[in-house]
């Protein structure tokens, strides 16, 4: 009798306990991740010789931006990341123009402005061309299975970016390209607590960075289709400090051939812009030593009468 009222009891204190509702838990979610595979890495080829100075332009955000992301400005993350990929790719044609955006800003040209405009305000100054963009779609979804204890969440994240350059001197188009990257994150939680996907700016920037990545690889074959030029900073006797060196590809015992800015040439009756006329060479001058990010020191050979803003090429 003993044993069966033991037996009665213990079956009685599990009827008790499957009656009592659940206590939640906060439990760390289990998440899997991975950027959708839509195309295979860019293979670029090397490129030899100087590398084109280039502006980016910030990108316009066309797009409404999801509640999750609002903290997140997408101009600044793709601005870091077409910099940071142009300058450390070994394969870029390009160097991009970061410290002038204080000076873009100042002048109040990003993606909006008219490409005649920026085209006239970049002529003269060693800059090649000009990136300009626009994100147009930034879109997050989320699919869940509300079965069961354990549930499970698929999010999804959409980036569409277009892209266009320019060459500075004539604010001709050169290229454009439309890119979109797809992010899918799968979580699995208990009774469904999180939501979104987790650290939303380090998903942003890997995918801006494959974005860049492909307008590297875009971007790169029309690089011949530019002239490579530099401006002088300034003049101290015989040293010329010019705004390009180690990072553009210039090499020490380069010889720049110094010119004026120059000139752009109207036609009188239209007024329509025909093209930029050549400055006059006034001298040349040798590379030294370098400073800074990308600057070089040369040493002049031959003329005089050199100002700041005088126009270097490669002799």
């Amino acid at each position: 009798m003993k044993r069966v009222g033991f037996f009665a009891a213990l079956a009685a204190s599990f009827c008790l306990m499957s009656c009592v509702a659940p206590v939640r838990r906060d439990v760390a979610p289990t998440v899997r991740s991975a950027v959708k595979k839509d195309e295979t890495s860019p293979q670029i080829p090397k490129i030899e010789g100087l590398k084109k100075r280039i502006w980016v332009l910030d990108l316009r955000v066309s797009a409404p931006i999801p509640e999750a992301l609002a903290t997140l400005d997408f101009r600044q993350v793709f601005r870091d990341s077409i910099t940071e990929v142009f300058l450390n790719d070994e394969n870029s044609a390009f160097v991009p123009v970061s410290s002038d955006q204080a000076v873009l800003s100042d002048l109040k040209i990003d993606s909006f402005t008219d490409p005649m405009e920026v085209a006239r305000v970049a002529r003269g100054s060693g800059i090649a061309g000009y990136l300009r963009g626009e994100i147009h779609q930034i879109e997050m979804t989320e699919k869940k299975d509300p079965k069961g204890l354990i549930q499970s969440r698929d999010v999804t994240l959409n980036l569409g970016v277009s892209y266009e350059m320019y060459d500075a001197a004539s604010g001709r188009s050169l290229v454009s390209g439309n890119r979109k990257k797809t992010y899918i994150e799968t979580r699995s939680e208990i009774l469904g607590y999180a939501t979104g996907i987790s650290d939303p700016d380090k998903k942003i920037r890997a995918m801006a960075d494959s974005v860049a990545l492909w307008m590297l690889k875009d971007l790169n074959p029309h690089a011949a289709k530019v002239g490579w030029s530099g401006r002088i900073l300034k003049i101290e006797g015989a040293r010329i400090f010019v705004n390009a060196g180690r990072s553009s590809g210039l090499r020490m015992g380069d010889v720049l051939k110094v010119v004026e800015p120059p000139k752009d040439v109207f036609d009188p009756q239209s007024g329509r812009f025909i093209g930029q006329a050549p400055g006059r060479v006034k001298g040349t001058c040798k590379v030294v030593e370098y400073f800074g990010l990308d600057g070089a020191v040369g040493m002049l050979q031959s003329g005089g009468g050199l100002v700041p803003g005088d126009r270097v090429e490669l002799f």
